[in-house]
């Protein structure tokens, strides 16, 4: 499985960048590793999970289990995107979602609404009653 998973990410990286297996593995190592910039323009650094040897350890999941004493309970932040303001105006009054086409359908020049939500990599933004009939 180990095996598979490592060439499986290495053949993406390779078509990503365009470069052979070989070259990826020079470039990122053998363990795959990846140097990043975090959202607060910190270093960090991933790799991928290689067991160095695949020795039996008995207490393995008896240390799982034990490890934790309180239940991980996910934090979920489900959140209604027509509760945000108006994208355009800013107004909270009867907001609609605005959907546009994928970017190869779209003709240009395009409507300056439509320009906005390519910079801004969106298919849908919050808009209120009085926006949506201008558009």
């Amino acid at each position: 499985m180990q095996y598979i998973v490592q060439f499986s990410v290495a053949k993406t990286l390779a078509r990503k960048y365009d470069i052979s297996l070989k070259k990826v593995f020079t470039k990122f190592s053998p363990s795959i590793k990846v140097d990043y910039l975090s959202e607060n323009y910190k270093k960090r650094r991933i790799q991928l999970a290689l067991y160095p040897n695949f020795k039996r350890r008995r207490k393995h999941f008896y240390n799982l289990l034990t490890a934790s004493k309180t239940p991980f309970t996910p934090i979920y932040r489900p959140y209604n995107p027509t509760k945000q303001p108006c994208t355009l105006c800013g107004s909270n009054d009867q907001i609609r979602m605005y959907h546009r086409k994928p970017v190869s359908l779209i003709s240009r020049p395009a409507k300056t609404v439509i320009e906005h939500m390519i910079r801004i990599n969106r298919r849908q933004i919050p808009v209120c009653k009085r926006c949506y009939n201008s558009l």
